[in-house]
């Protein structure tokens, strides 16, 4: 990372009494590249910093993997992957296989960048509302599953039948309707409950 860069929030999330702690950083408006030799010695030293502030020793840091951005995204950052979605995605990749080899302290890498690219694969590039931010229902849903799951170990079929999962879905129809995806809410909650599912089970 560059001098410029800075921890926007360092959030704990509490699950049955197990903290889990998220790490934000930016450059300023723009996401960060993710290329392995920006994250030294910042990354390290954050990690020291973080775990001499945890209150509980047993909590755990685990490691975003975000998603690429929509082939047709006019985000300034994009242009750091020459505006591919392929490059961004291979590079969210690597450096998430640079912190697995060269960062213990990361207990597990949670892996929304392969869930949002295997739902790509069955609803077609529209999983986001202006080029980088997720769409705010399947989009959201399937990182919010990929969270779910990963950090509780949860067995995702479990919720199927969810009604909140599917009223979600129902604003999620209407969203891809607009774009020419004919789709129940039911399809869409099993889609999204499958790629989030084969992301944790495969990363």
């Amino acid at each position: 990372m560059q001098e410029n860069v800075v921890i926007l929030d360092i959030d704990y999330v509490t699950y049955e009494e197990k903290p889990v702690i998220r790490l934000f950083s930016k450059k300023g408006d723009e996401n960060i590249i993710l290329i392995d030799d920006t994250f030294e010695p910042y990354l390290s030293e954050l990690i020291e910093y973080v775990n001499s502030k945890k209150l509980n020793p047993s909590a755990k840091l685990m490691w975003h993997s975000t998603w690429a951005y929509a082939k047709d995204s006019t985000h300034g950052g994009f242009a750091n992957y020459g505006n591919d979605q392929q490059a961004m995605y291979s590079a969210i990749l690597d450096a998430a296989k640079h912190i697995r080899e060269n960062h213990p302290q990361f207990t597990d890498i949670i892996p929304s960048s392969v869930a949002i690219t295997n739902a790509r694969e069955k609803l077609g590039d529209n999983l986001n509302r202006d080029g980088f931010h997720l769409d705010l229902t399947f989009g959201r849903l399937t990182a919010a599953l990929t969270w779910f799951s990963k950090i509780t170990g949860a067995d995702l079929q479990n919720i199927v039948d969810d009604t909140e999962l599917l009223a979600i879905c129902k604003g999620g129809v209407v969203t891809l309707k607009e774009k020419g995806v004919d789709i129940t809410p039911e399809k869409l909650l099993e889609i999204s409950i499958k790629a989030a599912k084969d992301a944790v089970e495969n990363v």
